[in-house]
This record gives structure tokens, C-alpha cells and sequence, in this order.
């Protein structure tokens, strides 16, 4: 199964769920309260359908075998909406500084309007290089940890400040899903654009993507249905707009991400894990891996022929010294290479001192013939004229 295989239960879930969403929010909770007024038990099925959905997503995702490592490419759309994430974020952080400051508010405004700066400077490295196609996080991996640190403080914000008095509502439930959801997909999403992580790391980002979408989204109801009904305030709303800007910004990443892994992975690229599930006896392998994996033994073995014969070459002869070369070598012999020029001489004994010399066994070379084989004699007669000489 391919990773882009997810699409087809995202997109049922999502005209289901968010359909549903809507009509709960409109027709059966009290606005005032924010509990429901009639229709509880639709709200229980509205939270099957999500789990549900949850484990479709990971039994899919699990079974995605040999999917291919994730490679940064230029995405426009993507870099379009991490700027209009950057910007909302910098106006949610001007606003919870503005209510820290004016309105003398708590500790936790600062410490969001920090991190709301730190989160718009991650998501603007993000856009250039989206823009640009080239990945500034592999260079600097610590722009990485920015991404999620926003959302980080707005999960502990959510679950242990605002949220815990009034716990049974249904949008804060939804909304503590959502963020928890985006928390995880940021922090995968940064491993996966610095590289620290196994290839599995894409295909786990994908599957928590798409989680994050369809919470963010059925999350983010109340509020728009609201904005539709009351009209909409751009001074109290820029994290919902953020949201929104997150939710295209990651389905951005999940068309291009999901396209790459559902490649087909190069034989040789196959864990160690894989290769042996393939080669097992339950699972035969395919004729394209053993085509290939005959190939690459073929390679292998060329290879290793290859560098046994270098090995040899590898270690050079010492060259020998100039008193050395001047001298003659003791297997050569001299009557031989005396008479190597000249002709017999008749009537002066000549003849007969060339029969005698010519009769006589010429030594071999000191050095073989064969390129790759060490002469150990002359190797040896180089260690004594070195001795000589030291002496």
C-alpha cells in the first residue's frame, strides 16, 4: 500500500465530520452555555467517528512498507501560507502583549507573546525556503525546535490554565485534541526537515498530518460558525486565523510529501528489517529484488576482485640507491653480458670461449614479468646493499 492511499479515508472522514460539526454547533449546543441542549448522543457518535478515523490512519500508515525518504523541494503553496502563519502569529503576540501591558494581565500573556515571536521567525525561515527551495533547517537544525514551541505553550496554556475548570464542554475538549494534534505533527515535521531522524520519520509526519487537519478543523467550527453569525473580529481572532493558516500549510506539505514517499524505493535503499521480511520463507521475494540483488552481488563481487589486484600495486618498490645502480647485480653474470656485443674471435680461441659462455644458464630477472608480483630475491638483495651500506 502507498502513503498517498491516506487521502481517500481523509477525505470521507472530513465530509463527515465536519458536516456533522457544523450542525451540532448551529442547532444543538446552547451558545451562551456552550453544553449541549439536546442531541448527546449524536455528540458520542460524532467522537467514534474520529476515533474511528485515528485508527484507519494508523493501520494504513503501518502498513506502508519500503516507502521513499522524504527530499525538501521548492512548494509554493506551502510557503504562501507559512508567511500567513508567520503574520497571525505576530499579531497574536502583539495582542497578548498589548493585554499584559495595558490590561496589567498575567504572566502566561508574555510568556505567549514570546513564543509567538520566536514561532513567526520559525515560520518565516520555513516560507523562504519553501520559496527558495533549498532547506535552511539541515543547516540550522535549532530553527527546527521553533516550529512547535508556539503550540507547545499554547497545550500547556489550554490544558492547565484555562481549561480546567470547565473540562465537559465540547469545543474545549476539541480544541485541547487539536492542539495536541498540531504539537506532535510540528515536532515530527521538525525531524523530518533536519534530517536527525530514520525514513520512517516521513510516513509517520504524513499520518500525523492528516490527524491534525481534521481535528484543527472540526476544532475551529465554533468559531467560524460564529464569525458567520456575528460577524468577524480581526481583533480577537488571530488564532484562529493561525490555525486556519497552519491547516493550509500542512495539506500543502502532505500533497508534495505524500507524492515523494509513495515512490518506489530503490532496491539498495531497503533497511536491513525489510530485506530480511522480504527474503523470509512466508514472504517470497519479488523477481525486481532478485534481479536487483543479483546485481549488486554481481557488483560486489567485481568489486572486491578489482581491489585484490590494486592491493599488490599498492606497495611500492624501494627505489635503489645510485652506488646500487652503478654496480652490478650479483645473479647477473658478467661473462655473458661482456660477450653480449661482441662476435666470436676464430683462431684466438674465440669460438670456444663463446660456446662456453653462451652454454651457460642466463639467471632470470629480478624483477617478474608480472606486474603485480614482488620479486622477493631482489627485494631481499635491496635489504643487504642497505645493510652494506649502513655498515
Amino acid at each position: 500500500m502507498k502513503i498517498k492511499s491516506l487521502w481517500i479515508p481523509f477525505a470521507l472522514f472530513l465530509l463527515v465530520a465536519v458536516p456533522l460539526r457544523v450542525y451540532q454547533v448551529a442547532y444543538l449546543i446552547d451558545p451562551a452555555t456552550g453544553f449541549f441542549e439536546s442531541g448527546e448522543s449524536l455528540y458520542q457518535i460524532f467522537l467514534g467517528i474520529l476515533a474511528l478515523f485515528v485508527l484507519i490512519i494508523m493501520i494504513m500508515t503501518a502498513s506502508c512498507k519500503n516507502t521513499s525518504e522524504f527530499q525538501f523541494r521548492r512548494n509554493i503553496f506551502s510557503g504562501v501560507f507559512a508567511l500567513a502563519a508567520a503574520a497571525a502569529m505576530a499579531a497574536d503576540s502583539g495582542a497578548n502583549l498589548l493585554i499584559y501591558v495595558v490590561d496589567h494581565g498575567t504572566l502566561r500573556y508574555l510568556i505567549l507573546s514570546i513564543c509567538g515571536v520566536l514561532g513567526m521567525i520559525a515560520f518565516l525561515v520555513a516560507a523562504v525556503s519553501h520559496f527558495t527551495g533549498r532547506n535552511t533547517f539541515r543547516k540550522a537544525p535549532v530553527l527546527a525546535l521553533l516550529l512547535p514551541l508556539w503550540v507547545c505553550v499554547r497545550a500547556v496554556v489550554l490544558t492547565f490554565i484555562e481549561y480546567t475548570n470547565v473540562t465537559t464542554i465540547s469545543s474545549n475538549m476539541l480544541s485541547v485534541l487539536s492542539v495536541l494534534g498540531m504539537l506532535m505533527f510540528l515536532f515530527s515535521l521538525s525531524k523530518l526537515f533536519t534530517g536527525i531522524e530514520t525514513p520512517k520519520t516521513g510516513k509517520r509526519t504524513v499520518m500525523l498530518g492528516f490527524l491534525m487537519v481534521l481535528f484543527t478543523l472540526v476544532a475551529c467550527v465554533p468559531q467560524g460558525v460564529d464569525a458567520v453569525q456575528n460577524g468577524f473580529s480581526l481583533t480577537s481572532s488571530w488564532t484562529f486565523l493561525a490555525d486556519l493558516a497552519l491547516v493550509l500549510y500542512s495539506l500543502g506539505l502532505l500533497v508534495q510529501a505524500s507524492a515523494q514517499l509513495s515512490r518506489p524505493q530503490p532496491f539498495a535503499q531497503i533497511s536491513g528489517e525489510e530485506q530480511e521480511e522480504a527474503g523470509s520463507p512466508g514472504v517470497p521475494p519479488t523477481p525486481q529484488a532478485t534481479y536487483f540483488s543479483s546485481i549488486i552481488a554481481e557488483r560486489n563481487a567485481a568489486k572486491n576482485r578489482l581491489t585484490a589486484l590494486e592491493e599488490p600495486s599498492k606497495e611500492k618498490t624501494p627505489e635503489p640507491s645510485a652506488a646500487f645502480k652503478d654496480k652490478p647485480r650479483k645473479e647477473e653474470a658478467p661473462a655473458a653480458s661482456a660477450l653480449s656485443g661482441r662476435e666470436p674471435d676464430a683462431g684466438k680461441g674465440g669460438s670456444d670461449l663463446w660456446e662456453k659462455a653462451s652454454s651457460q644458464a642466463v639467471p632470470r630477472p629480478a624483477v617478474s614479468k608480472n606486474p603485480d608480483e614482488i620479486d622477493m630475491d631482489y627485494i631481499n638483495q635491496l635489504i643487504e646493499e642497505i645493510s652494506e651500506k649502513k655498515s
